[in-house]
């Protein structure tokens, strides 16, 4: 997960590509509490906020082709 401040943009590099971008409605920061984001491979592998307590399975490593 990538964390950021409160109220804060996040950069991602290659945000052009559509693995980094947001996902439709996102960030919405429900409750007022989403401030890291998570890769959503169930939808439609783009970003979504979430909370920073929340844990998701993850590599370690992973190679992104740039546009």
């Amino acid at each position: 997960m990538v964390e950021s401040e409160e109220d804060s943009d996040v950069t991602v590099p290659c945000s052009g590509s559509p693995s980094t971008t947001a996902a439709t409605r996102e960030p919405n920061n429900i409750g007022g509490n989403e401030n890291c984001v998570h890769n959503n491979h169930e939808e439609d592998e783009k970003w979504n906020d979430v909370e920073c307590s929340f844990t998701y399975p993850s590599v370690c490593a992973s190679r992104i082709l740039c546009p």
